[in-house]
């Protein structure tokens, strides 16, 4: 499933939320920021502790996107760790499954096969022509049914095109306010800390097991 953390600018992530999302989603890291030229720049590992290194040494006034990896489809190594990248100055990550597309080489993800084709549907254009193509109506919607419940951000030069799902903002009551109001792609590939959550989290659980059970027996 992975899981898309978007780090605004002025705000730190919270070593401990990244180490709590690392336990779900382990296969890989990757951080996207953005140079004193406006290009979009990328790391990537495989080691938590490479990661959290990583995060320390980012200026907390600058943005940046991080991406943890939960592998489905494609093999566990550095070349398959989002954000991959789509055509110079471009790169895509990509939070859930995208059934359609099957990899045209062994090994590679559904995601890899999208930066692929992509890259092919925007082989030609200048820089500033595809900038311009990502963030039109027609590009939305012709990927729309492809990427239907998954998130995919490109981010270029002039920042970063979301498609498919809305972000999560973390509550109050899902971790320690250092998190509050942070951009993640989804509530479930991390552990919310707090007690109550857990408490609710675990009730709900039980109602849908008796839900479903009582539905059997009918």
């Amino acid at each position: 499933m992975c899981l898309i953390i978007h780090k605004p600018a002025g705000r730190p992530v919270c070593p401990a939320f990244v180490e709590n999302a690392w336990r779900r989603n382990p296969h890989g890291w990757g951080v996207i920021t953005w140079g004193a030229d406006d290009e979009p720049r990328a790391q990537q590992g495989m080691r938590l502790d490479d990661l959290l290194g990583h995060l320390q040494s980012l200026p907390e006034d600058q943005p940046a996107l991080l991406h943890l990896r939960q592998a489905t489809v494609g093999s566990v190594n550095l070349a398959m760790t989002h954000p991959f990248l789509v055509r110079p100055g471009l790169w895509l990550m990509h939070n859930g499954s995208i059934r359609q597309l099957r990899p045209s080489q062994p090994g590679h993800s559904d995601t890899a096969e999208l930066a692929r084709l992509l890259g092919e549907l925007l082989a030609g254009l200048t820089d500033a022509q595809a900038r311009a193509t990502v963030r039109s109506e027609a590009f939305a919607r012709l990927l729309a049914p492809l990427v239907k419940g998954s998130m995919v951000l490109l981010a270029d030069r002039d920042g970063v095109v979301r498609l498919g799902r809305e972000w999560h903002r973390v509550a109050h009551d899902e971790w320690h306010p250092s998190m509050q109001g942070i951009e993640v792609s989804n509530a479930r590939t991390w552990r919310p800390r707090c007690p109550q959550a857990w408490r609710q989290a675990w009730a709900d659980l039980r109602w849908q097991f008796r839900h479903w059970k009582a539905r059997l027996a009918a």
